[in-house]
């Protein structure tokens, strides 16, 4: 029961950090969150692996704030990109030590803790077996793709043929779907 009510407490202050950073205008609204980031990096043991994932998504992040900063050079904009820099990694590291922390059947306990519908919880928890048979599924796909001599180019064949793998991938996908839906419907739970 505590560990339900510790992940629904991390849930909830996830939330509530996440809008304030997000609404924060000035870098003096973002002192508080930067110490609490701080302090979340301080709290958990996983820090190296975890501040590795922060460095790899920063990638896209000086990206986006170098375009930012190239298309309209000027002293308001620079402070804008840092202040969206500064709350994309506040959010960020929130997002990294706060929720992945919490495994998928917590999830779907406080979910189910929170009064969510019996059928969203049932949807959730379906998208998530599957998301990982439709990797699979695609992951066969290109091995044997590449298997046969394919690569990848900015060509018309390497078009048509990753048009072909996703629409096998829906094919694949809805027939899934209909084996599963019989399944269940034959287990009477529909």
């Amino acid at each position: 029961m505590f560990k339900e009510n510790k992940n629904l407490i991390k849930l909830i202050i996830f939330f509530i950090v996440g809008i304030y950073t997000t609404l924060a205008q000035s870098f003096q609204a973002l002192i508080f969150p930067s110490l609490f980031s701080i302090a979340l990096i301080f709290y958990y043991r996983k820090k190296l692996f975890l501040l590795k994932r922060v460095l790899y998504a920063n990638s896209f992040i000086v990206f986006l704030v170098l375009s930012l900063l190239i298309f309209e050079p000027s002293k308001e904009t620079f402070l804008t990109a840092t202040l969206i820099f500064f709350r994309a990694n506040l959010i960020l590291i929130y997002t990294l030590f706060l929720l992945t922390t919490i495994s998928i059947v917590d999830y779907i306990k406080i979910f189910k803790n929170l009064g969510f519908p019996p059928t969203l919880i049932t949807t959730f928890i379906l998208s998530y077996r599957y998301l990982g048979v439709i990797q699979e599924e695609y992951n066969k796909m290109k091995k044997s793709a590449l298997c046969r001599g394919f690569e990848y180019k900015t060509n018309l064949n390497t078009y048509k043929t990753i048009g072909y793998m996703l629409g096998m991938l829906i094919l694949k996908t809805h027939f899934k779907a209909l084996q599963i839906y019989k399944a269940i419907k034959c287990r009477f739970f529909l």
